[in-house]
């Protein structure tokens, strides 16, 4: 279904794309691109759908120009980053680009970039779920207004394995609310919320949430809570009065 005519949809965001500048890796993405039905189809016996091709790697080698190895490490890394998925028979092999009709949807593309140009205007905290590793890169960069270096990659990733998606997600959002936006900062949240034992997103949330519920006098004393300084015993009433008791 992939007939050499046609045309595909390549937007400039993709500059912006963490294995841009690993040639092999984007050019073999690129070929996925180029390859993928546009329609489903039936090969095999075996339905292929749209976004997906019949391949091998030493075809895709061929067609490229780059060795077999080569393949294998630039799919590896699309597999990474959850661009393509690879299922292999006895057979032949089937590539899936995930997000084909994303990319394909000429007038949806230009909606959700809409749609991003303004959430990178605002600067509430969205509570947003992440559904891939790459999904944080890209709020990264957005809202950082950067590119973000291999090392910070590769400490999002350390985090998203010792954490969650959504946590590493969420403190970014925090650090961008803040206007703290440093890699240093989202250390210090996370770093927070593990000495306070917080395995979920949902602990964090309803941590927040008790927080929120509490309230201060002018200079920082909860309200109804004890206080003891030098042996005396004073809490503060709803009015910011203190009592010793």
């Amino acid at each position: 279904m992939n007939e050499e005519k046609g045309w595909i949809c390549l937007h400039r965001k993709l500059k912006k794309w963490r294995w841009y500048h690993d040639i092999n890796t984007r050019v073999t993405f690129i070929h996925c691109l180029l390859s993928a039905n546009y329609e489903d189809g039936c090969f095999g016996g075996e339905i292929i759908k749209r976004g997906s091709f019949v391949t091998s790697y030493a075809k895709l080698a061929n067609e490229i120009g780059i060795t077999v190895q080569s393949v294998r490490t630039a799919l590896e890394h699309l597999k990474l980053t959850n661009e393509v998925t690879i299922k292999t028979t006895n057979k032949f092999t089937i590539i899936t680009v995930i997000n084909y009709n994303s990319y394909q949807d000429y007038n949806k593309e230009d909606n959700n970039q809409l749609t991003n140009n303004q959430q990178s205007t605002n600067n509430n905290i969205t509570n947003k779920q992440y559904n891939n590793i790459t999904s944080i890169y890209n709020y990264i960069e957005q809202n950082f207004g950067r590119l973000i270096s291999s090392l910070e990659y590769e400490k999002v990733e350390n985090w998203v394995k010792e954490f969650s998606l959504d946590i590493v997600g969420y403190a970014f959002e925090i650090a961008v609310s803040k206007e703290a936006k440093t890699f240093a900062f989202v250390q210090g949240i996370l770093n927070n919320w593990k000495s306070a034992g917080y395995k979920t997103y949902e602990q964090i949330k309803e941590a927040e949430k008790k927080q929120s519920n509490i309230k201060l006098t002018k200079d920082g004393y909860e309200i109804g809570k004890v206080y003891e300084v030098d042996g005396i015993k004073f809490k503060f009433d709803a009015k910011g009065e203190k009592h010793i008791l």
